[in-house]
């Protein structure tokens, strides 16, 4: 009986040996996949002590230096994008796409250099940490030109971006409700994936559970600020970048609470230098200031004839104070007296001027007439001679009996919740007195003069760091560390200082 034999086709072949490499250096000979791993484990144990993140993959050797991975696509700046054509047919103006296709606009090379075109910023907080997040804003739009900037914020934040031009659209959804409805929670994620965000910048101090939130939002690449303590163990995971405060409480950071996140925006890139970091700087709209002016004018002043106090104790959530400074109202009896100061008799300086110009003591232009008027004034220790009525901004209703009871009935009183109302209140102003609120920061952002309250010189430093520059701003600080023990007096100093604009013209003689 003849035995089968295994063809030579089913026979199994040995395992090809790879091609030996000789090294250039030493000589020996040896194998590709020895010098492959030979090479893979000294990158690894070279890179090991660089890693920033260790909650990374722990195989990710980092980017090697010799490699350019931006190559010929890299030449400074983005560029905008050329819209593609409408189609003439539709009477909506969409875009020409052959149907049943889903337009992609990105190239590959757009990928590569890590273009933005759609970026949305996870503010935390309300309007005062709204209103200092303006110049990350602004720094999104410098650095990748043609990019769109959507924002969300709580109920309140939302009311900042009607000053901020740069905002295509501002959602309500608070980050910092810890256990907000399922539905909420759901719809955002919904609008974070319809939208399709390269760039995703949260203000929130992550955990594990908020970094899920960002990674769900299926956007490119997720920024955003953790945890200093255990409490962010497994967020690095799902960020691309994060950032660390000293504190729990961001706000703790005053002005330059945001200074990572805008030195990581305004980061070097080939053919791009540093970003500077932009001043703050807030729009208003002529429609809203015309609203405001009518406001006003009801309650009983004239455009820039007032000054505004912004500041009395409430507990009012739209009394616009920071969360990195609880002691910053000062109560009524404070402010009463201030008041005192800036309350003005326009018929006794307008008479006293017209004497002196009747009987030939002054003779030159208006605005230098009422300049001495005003010194002599002041000299004489007279308290009408500053030519203004304060104009008291109460964040609630309820307070406005406390008002007209402590200050006077007379006393000129505005109700206002909203930043931008009183951002243009404070445009029409002659100057502004408040303690550490966001009207301080709105002023300065509008260039008018300001009385800034503050309970210590740590605290005006931390919220002010830019007051020497302006020399419009003046800050008055306790020296007890309590707001409630400010020098009134040097508060009535202060005040003097203010101008109202002459609303009289008087011929030259």
């Amino acid at each position: 009986m003849q035995t089968p034999t295994m063809s030579t086709s089913m026979a199994p072949t040995p395992p090809a040996k790879l091609p030996a490499k000789q090294c250039c250096f030493c000589g020996t000979t040896t194998t590709t996949n020895n010098h492959l791993n030979r090479r893979g484990s000294l990158a690894i144990a070279a890179s090991s002590a660089k890693k920033k993140n260790p909650w990374l993959d722990p195989f990710d050797d980092g980017p090697d230096d010799e490699f350019d991975y931006r190559g010929v696509f890299s030449g400074g700046k983005q560029e905008e994008d050329p819209r593609p054509p409408e189609d003439p047919s539709n009477p909506y103006g969409f875009l020409r796409f052959p149907q049943g296709y889903n337009p992609e606009l990105d190239s590959l090379a757009s990928k590569v250099r890590g273009d933005v075109r759609r970026a949305c910023c996870v503010v935390s907080g309300g309007v005062y940490e709204n209103v200092l997040f303006f110049p990350v804003v602004q720094m999104l739009r410098d650095r990748y030109p043609g990019v769109l900037v959507d924002v969300v914020a709580s109920a309140r934040g939302k009311q900042v971006y009607e000053m901020c031009k740069n905002v295509r659209y501002a959602d309500v959804y608070d980050p910092d409700d810890e256990w907000p409805e399922p539905a909420e929670y759901t719809h955002q994620l919904g609008v974070f994936k319809n939208r399709y965000y390269d760039l995703i910048v949260s203000t929130k101090l992550a955990g594990i559970g908020h970094a899920l939130f960002l990674f769900m939002s299926s956007a490119r690449d997720k920024v955003g600020y953790v945890y200093p303590n255990v409490n962010s163990a497994g967020a690095g995971l799902f960020l691309t970048e994060m950032f660390r405060p000293p504190t729990t409480n961001l706000a703790d950071g005053g002005y330059n609470m945001y200074q990572d996140m805008l030195e990581w925006i305004g980061r070097p890139a080939k053919g791009v230098p540093q970003h500077p970091i932009p001043p703050l700087r807030v729009s208003i709209s002529k429609k809203l200031r015309a609203f405001v002016e009518d406001k006003y004018s009801r309650a009983g002043v004239e455009k820039g004839k007032f000054v505004v106090v912004h500041g009395i104790a409430s507990d009012s959530v739209a009394n616009m104070k920071s969360k990195g400074d609880d002691d910053c109202l000062l109560p009524l009896e404070h402010w009463a007296e201030i008041a005192k100061e800036i309350r003005f008799h326009f018929t006794s300086l307008l008479v006293l001027l017209l004497l002196f110009v009747t009987l030939g003591i002054m003779t030159r232009n208006t605005e230098e007439i009422y300049r001495d008027v005003k010194k002599l004034m002041v000299c004489l220790g007279s308290s009408e001679g500053s030519g203004l009525k304060p104009l008291f901004v109460i964040p609630h209703q309820k307070h406005r009996e406390e008002v007209e009871e402590i200050v006077g009935k007379e006393t000129n009183i505005l109700f206002i919740t909203t930043p931008g109302q009183l951002t243009c209140l404070i445009n029409d102003s002659v100057g502004v007195v408040a303690t550490n609120t966001a009207a301080v920061q709105l002023a300065n952002a509008r260039d008018k003069p300001c009385v800034a309250l503050f309970s210590s010189k740590k605290k005006a430093k931390l919220f002010l760091p830019y007051v020497e520059e302006k020399k419009s701003c003046t800050v008055i600080a306790s020296e007890t560390g309590k707001l409630i023990d400010i020098d009134i007096e040097a508060v009535k100093k202060a005040v003097k200082e203010f101008e109202a604009a002459p609303g009289f013209a008087l011929a030259q003689t």
